[in-house]
């Protein structure tokens, strides 16, 4: 039995499916480019090569299949800035989320006495990017509701739409 409430069980598990990408982008009838599309998408959720080697170039895109031949028609750039941090009110939803998931999980990780949060706490990396965690994709139900719960928003107002460090431009 879970050390949690069956309500309170199901307003984490609410809480949750709001953090899952739309389930739209599955669809089949979706093209596959549209991943390339959000405005918020880290470029290496989309290209995960990029993690390992931030100067990869998918060249198979670069020219036509093997024995086909075209000629371009039209060309359109789509051009982006680097990674920003979320707006500020994008924050105080992420921040609101927390609080909800922290009060439904009966644990208070990351949240003081006051209800304050707890600024300052991680690298950087993880939850607004797109995973709680940076990669953990299977495992027991209790691993990723441990890691959920145990989550710390790092996140503070003045960080409202500016750009990160890995989306700085480099010298």
């Amino acid at each position: 039995m879970s050390p949690c409430s069956l309500p309170a069980h199901r307003a984490l598990l609410s809480a949750v499916c709001l953090l899952l990408p739309p389930l739209s982008l599955s669809l089949p009838e979706v093209p596959h480019i549209a991943l390339f599309f959000g405005t918020k998408t880290r470029y290496e959720e989309v290209n995960r090569a990029l993690l390992l080697d931030p100067l990869w170039v998918n060249r198979s895109v670069l020219r036509p299949p093997p024995g086909e031949s075209c000629s371009p028609v039209h060309l359109t750039a789509l051009i982006r800035h680097g990674s920003r941090f979320p707006t500020a009110k994008n924050i105080q939803r992420i921040r609101r989320l927390s609080e909800l998931v922290a009060i439904a999980g009966g644990e208070a990780t990351g949240w003081g006495a006051a209800g304050g949060v707890a600024t300052g706490v991680g690298s950087g990396e993880g939850a607004a990017g797109g995973g709680a965690t940076g990669g953990t994709t299977g495992g027991a139900t209790g691993d990723w509701l441990r890691e959920i719960r145990s989550w710390e928003n790092w996140y503070t107002e003045d960080m409202d739409g500016e750009t990160r460090s890995r989306g700085a431009e480099r010298d």
